[in-house]
């Protein structure tokens, strides 16, 4: 197997798990900020 082709997929983890970081912390909070705007947040 090429060497660039090697390096590209030893890199693919890292891709996948920054992703999947990065959508759930925005899923959070986006429904964290809908919630707020529209006043479904629950007051303590």
């Amino acid at each position: 197997m090429n060497e660039t082709v090697q390096k590209s997929l030893s890199k693919v983890p890292e891709v996948t798990l920054l992703f999947w970081v990065i959508k759930i912390a925005a899923t959070t909070l986006g429904e964290t900020g809908g919630d707020a705007v529209s006043g479904a947040a629950p007051r303590i």
